[in-house]
């Protein structure tokens, strides 16, 4: 692939494949890895080649205090999940899909 493919290959992915824009930027990313330093080819490249726009959301992080309170806020099952999330680092699909089984309580941790 030349430089037009590769310049090309990020709309592509958005536009075929409805990746997201982060998606279409660790692939530009990945491809300008491939050349610069496996390749060791100099390929003529802007960060503004096709690489995918932002959604625009502003991603935020609690103070330990607000995370607190809103977690005092939770019971039963919300509270469980959210306690996981914020404390064992699970990711939300993986907490939908916990099961008993995945649990190790002789080692107090997921299997």
């Amino acid at each position: 692939m030349g430089a037009e493919e590769v310049r090309q290959f990020p709309a592509h992915l958005a536009s075929e494949c409805g990746v997201a824009a982060s998606t279409q930027n660790q692939a530009f990313c990945a491809l300008l890895f491939l050349y610069r330093d496996v390749l060791k080819t100099r390929i003529a490249l802007d960060r503004q080649s096709g690489a995918g726009e932002a959604s625009g959301e502003i991603v935020g992080c609690f103070h330990q205090a607000d995370a607190g309170a809103l977690l005092g806020k939770l019971r039963g099952t919300a509270r469980l999940m959210a306690n996981l999330l914020c404390g064992c680092g699970v990711r939300l699909s993986e907490c939908v899909r916990l099961r008993v089984k995945d649990v190790d309580f002789g080692y107090l941790e997921r299997s």
